[in-house]
């Protein structure tokens, strides 16, 4: 009995110690410590699963274990996306990325976004993302800067990325696709988001924005919108915009 409520103690007391070393660490310091605390966790909930002998010490073991699994499992995709970024600026290629197809799951569950502001800190400010790896359709002709009749400006690029000003006036990201009878916008938050980073085809995200495409030149473009409101684009030039990361 003695030995029971020693344990039970201890569990609360270094529970209460985690979750608040876990509060301050996403609050004050890198998420390099977040990772490396919940690795700690999986680990010392695993090595007191194995070492437990009595049944019910080890279902709660076992229950702790499969808890912080499941947080590491979320936080791993962070690190995921780093590493991935760094075999791109040494090979020129991405390999590892490709395991995040396993990570799919939690990104479609996580619709309140507990997580995103973690993973974004992954993601270096020349990411490139998967989006490389599972082209899209790119209409050649479509690549450059383009201007609407009134002040937007958008600047479509080679790689299946995109900017445009947003509010206030800072360069938006997102990603786009065309054929001959359609064009689509895919639009995120930022260029360090892990949706914008897994990429449209990986993801499998509907479009932002879908349009027909009515006419398309050298010079100019005209598109459709569901309304049947006919928008016409212009060949441009936007220092900002093509400069931006």
């Amino acid at each position: 009995m003695t030995w029971r409520f020693q344990l039970s103690l201890r569990a609360i007391f270094l529970l209460i110690t985690g979750i608040a070393i876990a509060l301050a660490a996403v609050i004050q310091v890198p998420h390099v410590f977040v990772f490396a605390l919940s690795f700690l966790a999986v680990s010392s909930a695993a090595v007191l699963c194995l070492r437990a002998t009595n049944s019910r010490v080890r279902i709660v073991s076992l229950l702790a274990l499969l808890a912080t699994g499941a947080v590491f499992y979320v936080l791993s995709f962070g690190p995921l996306i780093a590493l991935s970024e760094m075999e791109r600026r040494i090979t020129g290629q991405i390999h590892l990325g490709r395991l995040a197809v396993a990570y799919g799951p939690a990104m479609r569950l996580n619709q309140m976004q507990e997580f995103r502001w973690y993973q974004s800190q992954w993601i270096p400010q020349d990411a490139m993302g998967l989006h490389l790896v599972y082209p899209t359709h790119i209409s050649p002709n479509l690549v450059g800067t383009w201007q609407t009749g009134g002040d937007q400006v958008v600047n479509l690029r080679h790689d299946g990325t995109g900017r445009a000003y947003g509010r206030p006036a800072e360069p938006l990201y997102f990603e786009w696709s065309s054929d001959a009878s359609e064009f689509a916008i895919y639009q995120y938050s930022s260029k360090r988001n892990p949706d914008a980073w897994l990429g449209q085809v990986f993801m499998n995200y509907s479009p932002s924005d879908r349009y027909q495409v009515v006419e398309s030149s050298a010079t100019h473009f005209k598109l459709r919108e569901k309304s049947g409101r006919i928008i016409t684009l212009t060949k441009s030039h936007d220092t900002l915009l093509e400069s931006a990361p």
